[in-house]
């Protein structure tokens, strides 16, 4: 999953959240550790996606900050 959220509207600033669906809550997990393997194929999404964002909305800060490491690196 990747969710954008509004944090700041001047200058308007979103949020960037994206890990795997917490099966009862619906809601992105961006905590749980899949390790599929496929960190470049997940990357490349999130990236494809947010100049899909972009496109849609116009172009605006996106934040977006590791949730958790493993020996100094971002494990997406």
């Amino acid at each position: 999953m990747v969710l954008f959220s509004r944090v700041q509207n001047e200058p308007i600033v979103y949020n960037l959240a994206f890990g795997d669906e917490d099966p009862k809550t619906g809601l992105v997990n961006d905590l749980v550790v899949s390790n599929n393997q496929d960190r470049e194929i997940v990357l490349a999404t999130v990236a494809s996606m947010i100049h899909t964002f972009c496109d849609h909305y116009g172009n605006h800060y996106i934040y977006a900050k590791e949730s958790t490491t493993v020996s100094g690196e971002c494990k997406l």
